[in-house]
């Protein structure tokens, strides 16, 4: 069968060859033809990331997202206030305090990009108060897997989402909450103008996902527009004064819970367990990435070598990876985006952890190219030439592959299908390479 596999390969090889060219001197006759092949077989896996950091990202995420690809996905963010600058030199006059009065506490977010789901249906969340404190573990983290227990619903939101557009929501929190806080203020309590006391007085809170909806969304992590707003009034003799106060974000112990469900999917038995990989064969001939959970695809060329045979001497001119997602797992039918931002790490069989690739590989970007006339042709293009010349003839340890990796997981609703499929198809995943060949005669 591998005799069979090398003689339609090299007939492949010719059928594409160009025109052959005669370089002569009184020395030596050199013939040069370029041989343009397309028919290398390229395998293609599913893997995932042992573990992914989820604390002060760019997004908030709450929401619940169903597909046939990657089941269920379930985002809740956690995140705690800290009094601002201007809250820890507050004051007033103390003969005064009766003149003090609480109008409404509120809650101010903004809309960041990333989102997945049907959109024309409404959005309905909770924000429930933890029952322990936020604590980051030893390294100052917090993964997607962490999680917190929360309580009942302080306070409830429903609106019709609009994603792409930028825009403030701002809706009320329980009163008593925000009577809590300006009688912390009005007593000058060292609760107030300590971070410590002030985040063992509210613990945290969360984003939790009304279990009717079908859709993720996104808020800006930051210290301004992530905040509680406090609305109060001084009265005096003659004049009432409308004031506002803010309790910022702590940013830096924001984090993202996404709970997965993937029963009855392909990527069913992918884990980060042992770092196993799991080949096309079995995930429906695709090999899969997902931004909330570390899902990778990983690409090898098992044949690659067989390119020497051509000719006597021979060398990569150029070389070209087309990478398809599959025909309808994208755009409006199925509510998701395709990522913009993967990246190819060249890397051994054994490097499969997220840091070690950052650290010890070389990164390869890429295009992706939306082809509005034929959607099917929309397609990620990476320039892999120097990978693919270090690869000619290298063998045992020194034969590496690529891994196709979100530079934002823990931080992206996106994902992507790969489709291997027919490989006599147009729009499969294909390595195209020029390869000049030397003849002397």
């Amino acid at each position: 069968m591998k005799k069979l596999f090398l003689f339609l390969l090299l007939v492949g090889f010719v059928a594409c060859s160009d025109k052959i060219s005669d370089f002569g001197s009184q020395w030596v006759s050199v013939s040069t033809r370029n041989v343009i092949i397309d028919t290398c077989t390229v395998d293609i896996s599913t893997g995932m990331l042992d573990s992914i950091p989820t604390s002060n990202g760019h997004s908030i995420f709450v929401g619940n997202f169903e597909d046939e690809y990657f089941g269920k996905t379930t985002a809740i963010g956690y995140f705690i206030f800290r009094p601002s600058t201007d809250n820890f030199y507050w004051s007033f006059d103390e003969n005064n305090k009766e003149r003090i009065f609480f109008d409404s506490l509120t809650l101010i977010m903004r809309h960041y990009p990333d989102f997945c789901g049907d959109t024309t249906q409404v959005m309905k969340f909770h924000v429930c108060q933890l029952k322990k404190r936020i604590e980051l573990n030893d390294e100052g983290k917090l993964y997607a897997h962490n999680s917190f227990e929360y309580g009942e619903p302080l306070a409830t939101y429903t609106f019709l989402p609009k994603p792409k557009r930028d825009g403030l929501i701002e809706f009320r929190m329980p009163d008593s909450l925000g009577k809590e806080i300006l009688h912390l203020l009005k007593v000058n309590s060292d609760t107030i103008s300590s971070l410590g006391l002030f985040e063992r007085f509210q613990r945290g809170f969360a984003l939790v996902p009304d279990k009717s909806i079908k859709q993720i969304h996104s808020f800006e992590n930051s210290d301004s527009t992530f905040a509680l707003k406090l609305y109060y009034h001084t009265s005096g003799a003659i004049l009432k004064n409308e004031r506002t106060m803010h309790f910022l974000n702590n940013r830096e112990v924001q984090s993202n819970h996404f709970k997965h469900d993937r029963s009855g999917t392909p990527v069913e038995n992918v884990t980060s367990k042992n770092d196993l990989e799991i080949p096309s064969t079995e995930t429906d001939s695709c090999s899969y990435i997902q931004g909330t959970s570390g899902i990778y695809t990983r690409i090898s060329f098992p044949y690659l070598n067989e390119i020497q045979k051509i000719g006597t001497h021979g060398v990569v001119s150029s070389a070209k990876l087309y990478v398809y997602p599959k025909e309808k797992s994208f755009g409006e039918s199925k509510y998701a985006e395709l990522s913009g931002n993967i990246s190819l790490y060249i890397s051994d069989e054994s490097n499969v952890n997220i840091s070690e690739i950052t650290d010890k590989s070389e990164e390869i970007d890429g295009n992706l190219i939306f082809d509005k006339e034929i959607k099917k042709a929309t397609r990620y293009e990476y320039d892999v030439t120097n990978f693919v010349k270090s690869q000619v003839g290298a063998m045992g340890t020194n034969k590496m592959s690529l891994q196709m990796i979100m530079s934002k997981y823990g931080g992206s609703t996106e994902n992507v299908v790969i489709s291997q499929q027919d490989r006599n198809a147009d729009y499969r995943i294909r390595l195209e390479i020029k390869y000049s060949v030397y003849n002397e005669k």
